[in-house]
């Protein structure tokens, strides 16, 4: 029984050697098969290594492009108004008193009765759209010293160095008739008390300078210019 086993591994072993030999024998007949052999374990290698990082290289380029997009996207749906259109929130003006020239307080309370300002929230004086409390503030006055309010019961006996009138921007057409009314206010408080009308860097009032503040209340529009071909 032992010497059928070792016949039959040894006939194993010699059937391995051959088989062996004879793909040596082959190869070395066939150098084409070999080159062949050679060059599809190079190509597995090669699409073993390339693949992760094709795949690397195809997820920066998706995040890279999902970027730039929603870049770009946030660029176009906020709208950016040129400075030379962005309207200011509040107009100011100011009257100031001249110097040993302050105006008396009493004379001042009346004077404002007379132009139809009305004492009232935050201490200070409003000009209502239709001399009501209860109406739309066109613009409002108040002390040119801070705090800014105004003890309207012992106003009589106090004197005002000076007032800061203002007046809060809403739409461009009814704001530039809100400040032609604030405007002339401001001038018959100067007259009145011989005061300096002022802007609101406190530099003397002038022609051009209301211009200038009706073009911040409703500026124009920037014109379109046309390239022509030459």
């Amino acid at each position: 029984m032992n010497s059928i086993q070792t016949f039959l591994m040894a006939l194993c072993v010699l059937l391995i050697v051959g088989v062996l030999v004879h793909g040596l024998w082959t190869l070395k007949r066939r150098p084409d098969l070999r080159q062949t052999f050679d060059e599809e374990q190079a190509h597995h290698v090669q699409r073993d290594v390339s693949e992760p990082q094709a795949t690397a290289e195809k997820l920066v380029f998706f995040k890279e492009s999902l970027k730039e997009d929603v870049l770009t996207k946030s660029v176009e749906s906020s709208p950016v108004a040129p400075a030379a259109n962005k309207r200011p929130e509040v107009m100011v003006l100011y009257v100031r008193a001249r110097p040993k020239q302050p105006m008396a307080g009493d004379a001042l309370l009346a004077h404002l009765e007379k132009l139809h300002c009305r004492f009232g929230d935050m201490g200070i004086f409003h000009r209502y759209q239709a001399m009501s409390k209860e109406d739309r503030i066109l613009f409002s006055l108040a002390n040119m010293v801070q705090p800014g309010h105004f003890d309207v019961t012992a106003m009589p006996q106090t004197v005002v160095p000076g007032l800061t009138i203002f007046m809060r921007l809403r739409e461009p057409t009814r704001d530039l008739a809100s400040f032609a009314l604030m405007l002339n206010t401001a001038q018959q408080i100067a007259e009145r008390f011989q005061a300096e009308l002022l802007d609101d860097q406190k530099e003397p009032w002038q022609a051009a300078t209301k211009q200038a503040y009706q073009r911040q209340i409703k500026p124009q529009p920037t014109p379109i210019q046309l390239q022509t071909s030459a």
